[in-house]
């Protein structure tokens, strides 16, 4: 019952594949909902396109107030997002100082 309620929420239960230790998370973590990602499979790593690229009745909205076009590389998708893309600075600042 448990469960079924937390599953209301997004919190869906595990099970670890080692030690076989049941737990509680998320499928996707909080600060992920606040980036841009995709619709379809969720990817967080997307490519600024020209709105024209857009599909669809949401293009002529979304090019006549300047939102920014996505496209999902894995799976093609192409969509309008108000939420900012999500930049890996810390890989980056990581490799460069190697």
């Amino acid at each position: 019952m448990q469960d079924h309620l937390f599953g209301l929420v997004g919190i869906l239960p595990w099970r670890c594949g080692v030690c076989e230790a049941r737990f509680r998370a998320r499928v996707e973590p909080l600060h992920n909902l606040l980036y841009a990602h995709c619709g379809i499979c969720g990817n967080l790593e997307l490519q600024k396109i020209s709105g024209e690229h857009v599909p669809g009745m949401s293009s002529i909205l979304g090019r006549m107030f300047g939102i920014p076009a996505l496209r999902c590389e894995p799976c093609r998708n192409k969509f309008f997002a108000l939420r900012p893309v999500l930049r890996e600075e810390r890989n980056v600042a990581a490799a460069g100082s190697d």
